[in-house]
């Protein structure tokens, strides 16, 4: 499985990269980064932070959303409110809170 990640936490890429370390894992810490790679890559899962440095992981979650309908996405985020909950939940898309069991992102991931 190819996944892309957005985070911006350096420990946090190498806690999500050993655990999925069968996988191929393209880790990218802003949100224009990671949308540029995801252009020209096909990618089966992406794990997004919603607090990327200068920028929204919402955007990233939606520019997947309307280039792919196939692809599995999990957003992560330190701070959830209601709003963002409500947001990611109408797009049918899981939230971990951090910090979050690996276990729980393997079974959003669907490993």
């Amino acid at each position: 499985m190819r996944i892309l990640l957005a985070e911006d936490n350096p420990m946090v890429v190498s806690a999500i990269k050993d655990y999925l370390k069968i996988h191929t894992v393209d880790a990218f810490s802003t949100a224009e980064k990671a949308i540029t790679k995801f252009e020209h890559t096909h990618f089966d899962a992406a794990i997004v932070d919603i607090n990327l440095l200068e920028s929204s992981g919402l955007d990233v979650i939606d520019y997947m959303l309307s280039k792919c309908d196939k692809i599995i996405i999990v957003a992560t985020s330190g701070y959830i409110t209601p709003i963002l909950k409500r947001d990611l939940h109408e797009k049918g898309i899981p939230l971990l809170e951090k910090p979050f069991l690996m276990s729980a992102l393997g079974k959003e991931l669907k490993l």
